[in-house]
């Protein structure tokens, strides 16, 4: 590639001569590389992988027909552009650009779900910076997650559970970290049509669908709903109306309540959202992980984005001898 420019506007735009690619638009923008659906990385259209494309056609009614594999090469906008595993979602991609690597959000643990993201050595990194302060640090996954599975357990020897998780991505982890040991599993029907695109993509999860308060069954079991079911204010006309209906249910049956999350290595949540257990699992990458994944992709360039993205770059640039900046400062 020749000299390339960087520059935030409603998502990143990378500019080389006259061409001009744009990763993660907040709006739709032609063309574009959405690195996976999430609602704060997918516009509408735009460059993506088919299991991205089939989440969003589930959750937003939205699609693409500009599709591209993991692992392949396509030309797109006049850029070559290369998708790799990025393991934070299902279809979730790292975008290279010839020298340029943009992240997206990324895990380099990988999850039950999605494989590790791998290093890819590159001259410039862009690196998403979510838990880009040394204050995050999380433990080992496998330990998390085998207490959630020990305290699973333990509940559902005499009454159900509820945890909180986000419609994509978290709550499809969950169901399978429960599915491992044989808790019987109840989701809402937003996180089961997820769910459904997991199974499509020969993800193997098991569930039942709560179509509504009716539908609880007696015997114990681990309810997964959307954030909002933790709070039982709001009747079925407000905001995630089903999931904090079902939530005030479960809360009057004497349900524990849960709730997953990198934040909970940094917050204490218990109180203020009425939890028995809270669990630091996260589909991110935390300080430390961040650090090693850079140092792996052994760039010349650190820009880092969103996030602790000022905080990630000192760090890069005084412990790993990188030059580092975050790109909203680039001028």
């Amino acid at each position: 590639m020749q000299q390339v420019e960087l520059r935030l506007d409603k998502g990143i735009v990378v500019r080389e001569g006259e061409r001009t690619l744009h990763l993660d638009p907040t709006r739709e923008r032609t063309p574009s590389v959405i690195s996976h659906a999430h609602a704060d990385h997918a516009s509408a259209n735009g460059l993506m992988t088919p299991p991205t494309r089939d989440v969003l056609q589930v959750r937003t009614g939205a699609s693409s027909t500009t599709l591209a594999s993991l692992g392949s090469t396509t030309d797109h906008g006049g850029f070559e552009v290369t998708l790799h595993n990025a393991g934070h979602v299902l279809g979730s991609a790292m975008v290279q650009l010839g020298g340029l690597l943009y992240t997206g959000d990324l895990n380099p643990e990988g999850a039950l779900t999605v494989p590790p993201a791998q290093p890819i050595d590159c001259s410039t990194l862009l690196i998403e910076a979510t838990f880009g302060h040394p204050r995050h640090r999380f433990p080992p996954k496998q330990e998390v997650i085998r207490d959630m599975q020990l305290w699973a357990q333990a509940v559902t020897e005499t009454r159900s559970l509820v945890l909180g998780g986000y419609t994509f991505g978290k709550s499809q982890e969950l169901i399978a970290l429960l599915n491992a040991v044989d808790v019987p599993v109840m989701v809402t029907p937003d996180i089961a049509a997820v769910a459904a695109v997991y199974r499509a993509h020969d993800i193997p999860l098991r569930y039942e669908v709560l179509e509504g308060p009716a539908a609880i069954p007696s015997s114990p079991h681990a309810a997964i709903l959307p954030r909002e079911g933790l709070s039982s204010k709001g009747g079925a006309g407000a905001k995630g109306g089903l999931a904090r209906e079902l939530g005030a249910r479960y809360r009057a049956a004497g349900a524990a309540f849960g709730y997953s999350s990198g934040w909970c290595a940094t917050w204490n949540l218990a109180r203020s959202w009425g939890l028995e257990a809270q669990f630091p699992l996260s589909d991110h990458a935390d300080f430390d992980a961040l650090m090693q994944f850079i140092g792996g992709c052994d760039p010349d360039q650190v820009y880092t984005v969103y996030g602790e993205d000022r905080a990630l770059a000192d760090a890069v640039q005084t412990q790993l001898g990188i030059t580092a900046g975050a790109l909203r400062d680039l001028k």
